[in-house]
């Protein structure tokens, strides 16, 4: 503002010194200016000089560009920073920088701080969550007539998209034949964090499947091709990966799978598994065999590999002539890898696939070992489970890390742990429960990514034989309870249910008695119940109820125990009183002796009790005058004003609910003469 008065009064000054001061004789010559003043003598005057310039205005600031946008991605880099330049259409004039931004994440530098200058512009990402955030530079100066002057910045930060790798699969498989090896499709994020998926498997003859249905980027996808009941051709299936955390969700994953009619020639195995480490030697050729129904077949050989690791010995040969095949590890980085050697007849019938699995581990990883490789339990149906049995782990190198799970139809077959670490070893059990007479058969599978063998599996077998029926015994078979009237609770009592064979559930049912209670009212053998009574409310007299214990599937059921109760009259309560008797000693005209204390219990219910005290004996007196079982009461005597003697009196607890009140305590009061001790 003070500015723009200095603005004005610089105008003024200038327009009144054009107007007063003679032009020059150039200006005259070229710009006449006629002005008529006018006075009292009417004389008319004429004068020539030059016009005034208006004087200038306040300069503006120009910004540019005249908005900001960043874009970032949640867990990278903070974007580029951007410049803002900062210029006047005048002379130079001094300005200032502010920012504002919800989340604090914007970042102003400022360079010169006057025209021409520039701004640094920057937008800190860390912490942000996917979204679009807003914010305000403000260039403000006081010389010039447009401030302050905002610019709008906006950052969008996106989610991390995932990755896949490969975004695309192809399988092959034999008409009839057995599925190709599963696939893995490797799941990652943009910037390293981890984020959950759901996957979802398409194909119209059901033919694709994924596992597992969920994860989490890091761990491997699983892609499995079962040609079973399809008809030779090709088949197209999509793999769907969808988050909920990921810019570029959902991902689809397409699959073809080819399915080749049963060629004129056989060949076996179908499938080759080769394993290696990393770097190391090529691991022994294993042969295709080829044989043809009638005469000779000839056949062309290829191989095929993603980095040329697969090779076979010849490239053409006749049935029934092997094929040999070889793999190479140089150059391949550990994991699973896949190819395929081809053989086609020259007779034009469809060619022959086998596949080829390659399993390459880091070099140097050390053997997981266990032992023994085939458990065998024996067991009775219903019955309890055999004794469990202990496989021990072992490595041929450091220690290794490793995951337990076991596989059993009725999941009969269970391990006392999910993971463990070489050398180490884990319990193996078998239970019966649910399984009918008969032979079953299941595997525990030891698992480790840091192991040369991958995993080792454990075959179980399991023989069941028929169940014979348990007895029951329950007991003791009879219970007894005492208690009053008016008694609310008793003491509970332990019966105990066992078998004589297999275990067994049990119910129990006290609908005999209502004052009769168990619990709990089921469990299985061998097991427990505290039997209690509720004996309130009953009259005086003798009740009998049972607790009858019933189980399905033994040769006893049910069994009963006898409970009886006798409810005998409520006792009248007792009052009793400690000490019985109270002596006290003083001197006359002396201090009293210390107070003495009288305890009251009584026998049965609370009794409420008053307190007095002879009333000839005003040297006499008890605190408080009333109360309630179990308390006290304090007995204090005054010897003022007593001359030297014995004195007796008494204190009086009664309790109107007590089959002994009133309680009396004697009192008895030596007052010696004075100057004698007492």
């Amino acid at each position: 503002m003070r500015s723009h008065k200095r603005y004005a009064v610089l105008a003024l000054l200038i327009a009144i010194a054009a107007f007063l001061l003679p032009a020059p004789a150039s200006a005259q010559k070229h710009a006449p200016h006629t002005a008529s003043m006018k006075g009292t003598a009417a004389a008319a005057a004429t004068t020539t000089g030059t016009a005034a310039t208006p004087p200038p205005g306040p300069p503006a600031l120009s910004l540019a560009p005249a908005a900001l946008s960043f874009d970032a991605e949640v867990g990278r880099a903070a974007p580029t920073a951007q410049s803002l330049a900062i210029s006047s259409n005048g002379p130079a004039v001094s300005y200032s920088v502010s920012s504002s931004s919800t989340g604090n994440w914007l970042r102003v530098k400022a360079g010169s701080a006057k025209t021409p200058g520039s701004v640094s512009i920057s937008a800190d990402s860390a912490g942000l969550s996917p979204g679009t955030y807003s914010g305000t530079v403000v260039v403000a100066s006081s010389d010039v007539a447009n401030s302050p002057i905002p610019v709008a910045v906006t950052l969008t930060v996106a989610p991390p998209p995932i990755t896949l790798a490969p975004t695309a699969l192809s399988f092959t498989a034999q008409e009839g034949g057995v599925a190709p090896p599963d696939q893995s499709i490797v799941t990652g994020s943009g910037n390293g964090a981890p984020i959950g998926f759901t996957l979802a498997a398409s194909s119209s003859e059901g033919w694709l499947t994924v596992k597992p249905a969920t994860g989490t980027t890091g761990k491997p996808i699983s892609i499995a091709a079962n040609p079973a009941g399809l008809a030779a051709g090709t088949y197209s299936g999509t793999v769907v990966v969808d988050c909920s955390g990921a810019s570029n969700c959902p991902v689809p994953v397409p699959v073809t799978f080819t399915v080749n009619p049963v060629p004129t020639i056989a060949v076996g195995p179908e499938l080759l598994t080769f394993v290696a480490k990393a770097g190391d030697r090529p691991p022994a050729p294993q042969m295709i065999t080829t044989r043809s129904s009638a005469a000779p077949v000839p056949y062309a050989v290829t191989a095929s590999s993603t980095g040329g690791w697969l090779g076979v010995s010849s490239s053409t040969g006749i049935t029934p002539e092997p094929v040999s095949v070889t793999v190479n590890p140089v150059g391949l980085a550990a994991g699973p890898h896949t190819g395929t050697v081809t053989i086609t007849s020259k007779d034009g019938s469809a060619p022959q696939v086998v596949a080829i699995a390659f399993n390459v581990s880091p070099a140097d990883l050390p053997t997981l070992g266990v032992a023994p490789a085939y458990l065998a339990f024996v067991g009775q149906a219903g019955g309890t489970s055999p004794p469990s049995q202990t496989v021990l782990t072992t490595s041929s190198k450091s220690a290794i890390n490793y995951t337990v799970s076991a596989v059993s139809k009725g999941n009969w077959l269970s391990a006392s742990v999910n993971t463990g670490s070489t050398p180490g070893s884990l319990k193996i059990t078998a239970n019966p429960s649910g399984l009918a007479a008969g032979t079953y058969t299941g595997t525990v599978i030891l698992a480790s990514p840091d192991a040369a063998n991958s995993s080792q599996a454990i075959e179980a077998s399991f023989t069941v034989t028929a169940a014979t029926l348990p007895a029951m015994s329950v007991g003791p078979p009879t219970l007894s309870f005492t208690s009053h009237t008016g008694e609310v609770t008793q003491a509970s009592q332990t019966i105990t249910i066992s078998s004589g064979g297999a275990p067994f559930h049990y119910t129990a049912s006290t609908a005999s008695a209502s004052w009769l209670k168990a619990t709990p009212v089921s469990g299985a053998s061998p097991g427990a119940m505290n039997i209690s009574v509720a004996p309130a409310g009953l009259a005086a007299g003798t009740y009998t109820g049972a607790v009858t214990v019933s189980a399905e599937g033994v040769a006893n059921s049910p069994q009963a125990v006898f409970v009886t109760l006798t409810v005998s009259p409520k006792p009248v309560p007792r009052l009793a009183v400690s000490p019985a008797s109270m002596t006290f000693t003083a001197q006359a005209g002396g201090k009293p002796p210390a107070g003495q204390t009288i305890a009251m219990v009584s026998t049965g219910d609370k009794l409420g009790f008053k307190v007095s005290t002879g009333t000839s004996a005003s040297w006499l007196s008890a605190t408080p005058n009333d109360g309630a079982t179990p308390g006290s009461i304090t007995v204090s005597v005054n010897p003022a004003g007593l001359a030297a003697g014995t004195y007796n009196s008494s204190v009086s607890i009664a309790a109107s609910d007590a089959g002994n009140s009133p309680r009396v305590v004697p009192v008895t009061l030596v007052v010696t003469a004075a100057g004698k001790k007492p």
